[in-house]
């Protein structure tokens, strides 16, 4: 697989910082995607840790091949090694040849364009709608969405405590914190399919200026399969 292009989009909305990051990296024979939502503001070091320690990582990495098993033992390397306090939801991507390999905890989402999938949200909102005692078009707007019951910090060592999902032959990828999915719904993202789309939904989502807004980021990335 090769990438074609990558790129994101954020913005504070109506928060004092922005705790959304966002890492790229990619050679000619993986992809390595994450994107983390920060939040308890007071103590937000956990997230710049992670970033410092996976740019680290980065930095030392080659042009050679890996196997997921390599990758994914890469990352808990590095979860072993996060440090500070806060907590995040975090969204990572794995790509190696055709199959993509994909780990969520929280509400920051993945969603696979070709396989018209998205992961689903570890919220109480999302459970609710799973007991059917909410719709799912409540979810954006519902009062419990950003009481979530899973989520990474300090003592999270390992990928598998993650939630994962695997998928094949998807070519163009969306990564999105909740301040981003919350204004641009399931429909308008599935409709993307290039940078120039994904950068007018954001420019669209700032317009529309609703209250109290999250951070909001978005990402995708473009592959061509061999």
């Amino acid at each position: 697989m090769i990438v074609n292009y990558s790129g994101y989009k954020t913005s504070l909305g109506d928060r004092s910082e922005n705790l959304d990051r966002f890492l790229h990296y990619s050679n000619d024979y993986y992809f390595i995607l994450i994107m983390l939502d920060g939040f308890q503001t007071e103590n937000h070091n956990f997230v710049d840790n992670f970033c410092e320690n996976v740019e680290a990582y980065f930095n030392l990495l080659s042009n050679n091949k890996k196997s997921f098993e390599g990758l994914e033992s890469d990352i808990n390397l590095i979860l072993s090694e996060v440090k500070g306090r806060g907590k995040a939801s975090v969204a990572i991507c794995l790509g190696v040849g055709n199959k993509v390999k994909v780990f969520s905890s929280g509400d920051t989402r993945v969603y696979l364009i070709n396989s018209k999938v998205r992961t689903k949200d570890h919220s109480v909102a999302q459970k609710y709608i799973d007991d059917g005692r909410s719709p799912p078009e409540s979810l954006a707007k519902h009062p419990h969405r950003r009481k979530l019951f899973k989520f990474i910090d300090k003592s999270t060592i390992s990928l598998s405590e993650l939630t994962m999902t695997s998928y094949e032959d998807n070519d163009f990828i969306i990564l999105a914190s909740d301040g981003a999915w919350s204004i641009i719904n399931d429909e308008e993202i599935f409709n993307l399919s290039s940078l120039a789309d994904m950068e007018i939904a954001f420019e669209n989502a700032l317009n529309r200026k609703p209250s109290n807004r999250d951070n909001i980021t978005i990402a995708c990335i473009s592959l061509q399969l061999s």
